[in-house]
């Protein structure tokens, strides 16, 4: 350890200008401190922040510093085993033309039907997957899963895009862009019916191999659509040259809307960028009437959002694509476009039939 941070405490030069770097260090020992990998680094990343906590170059975990969550250790243990054991599934939520009421997409989100906890979102398993580094793992099954429903839309006459959350880690990992293109033959999907969504966050942590990568799957024609657009973040000035396909507004500008005048400024801005640049712009968050309306006043053609449709397995999912094919429900939104809400009244109540038959 002492070998490696006098190396790294070495000066160097970049551009003819002297930096110095300094570095911390956590260390977690097998089997003292845990006899799993991803438990390994979990408690490697404990001792990492007592090592800046307390101005240390580096230190050793110590149980009795420890304040995580076991249950979050539990977590981590299990999410390897429940790939394995099919513990996890995919719901869909679609992003409507507010203008003819169609279904143009659908976004593919991860549940883990956990044996002792019940049905996991998300938010619950994913940054713990994350600095577990099983995120690339998890990101292969998402992937192959959501490209096989694909197919199935595919042969019951529906060529519809379907959407991924991507993290850096799995954007990053060498093998990512091939293992997109097995996944893609594998399944019978056309590159362009993938859209891969990376955050503003993922794209400015490494602007410059992000773009590599995202420039490989665009020439291979799969799309890319930055997600949470506008939450805060200073990427526009990445954008210029970037081949992204769309924006996603961030879902607290969606949900914000039509009650803060704040924010009208900055979708307008956002909205004018994507035409500008040739981008599709969707707005998420979209859970109120209110928010509806303010989103078609700005002149948003796409939405997203619970009130709009809630997420759905996939063949509850199909029934919702059946219904806006065979009903043609009116536009969501017209002209300065004041929504009409027949094709949501519709597929609200379709929903809820949906709902009681899955109780």
């Amino acid at each position: 350890m002492e070998r490696i941070l006098a190396v790294i405490d070495r000066p160097f030069f970049l551009d003819g200008l002297e930096l110095d770097v300094g570095a911390s260090m956590g260390i977690a020992l097998y089997p003292r401190d845990a006899d799993d990998v991803p438990t390994l680094v979990l408690r490697a990343d404990v001792a990492l922040d007592n090592a800046k906590e307390s101005s240390n170059r580096y230190a050793f975990y110590e149980p009795e510093r420890d304040g995580s969550d076991p249950g979050r250790l539990t977590l981590v243990s299990g999410l390897r085993a429940a790939i394995e054991a099919d513990e996890l599934t995919l719901d869909f939520l679609p992003t409507f033309d507010l203008r003819s009421g169609a279904i143009v997409s659908a976004e593919a989100l991860v549940r883990w039907r956990h044996p002792d906890r019940g049905l996991l979102h998300p938010a619950h398993f994913l940054g713990t997957a994350s600095e577990a580094r099983q995120t690339p793992a998890l990101t292969r099954w998402v992937l192959d899963s959501a490209l096989r429903e694909c197919r199935a839309w595919h042969d019951r006459g529906w060529r519809l895009p379907v959407a991924v959350n991507v993290d850096l880690r799995s954007l990053l990992d060498e093998s990512f862009v091939d293992e997109i293109e097995l996944a893609l033959n594998r399944n019978g999907i056309e590159s362009e019916l993938l859209e891969l969504e990376i955050t503003e966050e993922t794209l400015l942590t490494d602007p410059e191999r992000v773009a590599a990568v995202v420039t490989r799957l665009s020439e291979y024609g799969v799309k890319v659509a930055l997600d949470d657009f506008g939450s805060g973040l200073s990427s526009l000035a990445h954008l210029q040259g970037l081949p992204i396909d769309g924006l996603k507004i961030d879902r607290s500008l969606g949900a914000r809307l039509g009650t803060d005048p704040t924010v009208k400024p900055i979708v307008g801005s956002i909205l004018s960028l994507g035409n500008t640049l040739g981008l599709r712009v969707v707005a998420t968050g979209i859970e109120t009437r209110t928010a509806l309306r303010a989103v078609a006043a700005a002149k948003c053609r796409f939405g997203q959002g619970f009130l709009l449709a809630e997420p759905l397995p996939s063949d509850e999912f199909m029934l919702v694509l059946d219904y806006t094919h065979q009903h043609k429900p009116d536009a969501v939104a017209t002209g300065a476009a004041s929504p009409l809400g027949v094709g949501i009244g519709g597929l609200g109540a379709l929903q809820q039939g949906i709902g009681g038959r899955r109780a």
